[in-house]
């Protein structure tokens, strides 16, 4: 059973992912590919790594949740399409991770963008959940926070 981490906390999943299918019935808290993309208003939708974000980022930004898809542990393309969806196309709803998501990663998955994670078991959530708490402070600009720290310094 996966786990979603989301404000440092583990969570009920109210959404089902649809991958290669659409049920008649699946018009509530669905996560549906791009190929549904238009059969169901509401949904969220997810997105596999190397989608040319440009030619559909339009028809994404009033879905509730965008999850995007790590297939690999060392492919971060979905770490790009994060940051883009929130810094340049204004992002606001749940951008969430899933696939090959590992503890230690997550908090780099954060400051890109992401607000949700999928992770494999009960454990790993518990551990992404203690990664996220160990980085207090970044000194980088990133997806959530607009301004370098030393921006911030008085002199």
């Amino acid at each position: 059973m996966p786990y979603l981490v989301r404000e440092q906390q583990i969570e009920d999943d109210p959404w089902t992912v649809y991958v290669d299918t659409l049920p008649a019935d699946a018009a509530t808290h669905a996560i549906v590919s791009l190929e549904f993309l238009d059969a169901v208003p509401n949904a969220g939708v997810w997105l596999e790594n190397d989608v040319e974000l440009e030619e559909v980022a339009s028809r994404l930004l009033t879905r509730p949740v965008l999850a995007i898809n790590f297939p690999d542990f060392p492919d971060g393309r979905a770490l790009t399409l994060a940051h883009l969806l929130r810094t340049r196309y204004g992002f606001k709803n749940q951008l969430r991770a899933f696939g090959a998501v590992t503890p230690d990663l997550v908090p780099f998955m954060y400051r890109c963008g992401f607000d949700a994670f999928v992770l494999t078991t009960e454990e790993d959530a518990h551990a992404a959940i203690k990664c996220l708490a160990q980085v207090t402070s970044e000194y980088q600009s990133s997806a959530i926070q607009k301004s370098p720290k030393f921006r911030a310094a008085t002199l």
